[in-house]
């Protein structure tokens, strides 16, 4: 992993609030920043996702222990979700679902719908979908 990454990514996580003020306390927190990265981080990416996520949940400076449960948390994420890429327009639209011009009027009113894109990634979730409501009606017998 480089070691830049981790230095910029350990200081973006002290200027969450209730961070060390004594100078040597920084120093000695931003080590043990780097040593946790390094033990339980697989790459410059994931320790990326690891503090996207502390700076987007926590209210103060973490503690070691909470990047490593946060490493645990976000290893998926950063491992990728094993599907093919997103075209140019699911990507628009998070790369899960497209926007369509469907509308659909029900008992509680009329309400757009979203469905699958068609490209390779579309397919997959598709599948992943089907598979998942297979296994859900074969719970409930």
């Amino acid at each position: 992993m480089n070691t830049n990454t981790i230095r910029i990514q350990s200081k973006r996580l002290m200027r969450l609030p209730f961070a060390p003020a004594a100078d040597e306390d920084k120093a000695g927190l931003l080590q043990e920043y780097g040593r946790v990265f390094r033990d339980h981080c697989r790459s410059d990416a994931h320790v990326e996702f690891v503090v996207d996520h502390l700076m987007s949940t926590s209210q103060r400076c973490p503690a070691p222990a909470e990047i490593v449960q946060a490493a645990g948390f976000v290893q998926d994420r950063a491992a990728g979700d094993g599907l093919p890429a997103a075209c140019d327009v699911c990507s628009k639209e998070g790369g899960y679902w497209v926007s369509c011009e469907e509308r659909i009027d029900g008992r509680s009113g009329a309400y757009w719908v979203a469905r699958r894109c068609t490209c390779a990634r579309g397919r997959a979730l598709a599948e992943a979908d089907r598979r998942a409501e297979m296994d859900r009606r074969r719970e409930r017998y």
